[in-house]
């Protein structure tokens, strides 16, 4: 493909590799998008019909991910999930996201604060 002198080409992006909680590529910030401190309601629900879906308050999101605080113990990083953010019971305006968890924080006290890379929305 050539690129004319006043055309740019955009870099795709790359599929992040997981870095364990704590640590960060080079101590530099890997997020691509800004974080806003938001609760909304969120509908979490993996896609493995063994673990059951809840509803959480987001902690933040973000263009390409969410952050939430649970004290389920059935995430694991690799998980799918459908997610509904602005969850109203019954909204016929809901709209689904599928993400996928990127990173558990134990946070103490049995909670865990998850994030979610969204992959489609």
């Amino acid at each position: 493909m050539s690129v004319g002198p006043s055309e740019t080409i955009r870099p795709t992006m790359a599929r992040m590799t997981e870095i364990p909680a704590g640590k960060q590529a080079g101590g530099k910030e890997r997020r691509v998008g800004r974080r806003t401190k938001l609760a909304r309601n969120l509908l979490i629900r993996p896609y493995d019909p063994r673990y059951s879906e809840e509803v959480q308050p987001s902690a933040n999101l973000s263009r390409g991910g969410l952050y939430f605080v649970t004290s389920s113990q059935h995430y694991y990083i690799g998980m799918r999930l459908e997610l509904i953010s602005g969850y109203v019971p019954n909204d016929p305006c809901n709209t689904k996201s599928f993400g996928e968890i990127v990173r558990i924080d134990k946070l103490g006290d049995g909670q865990l604060g998850i994030a979610v890379r969204i992959l489609l929305s």
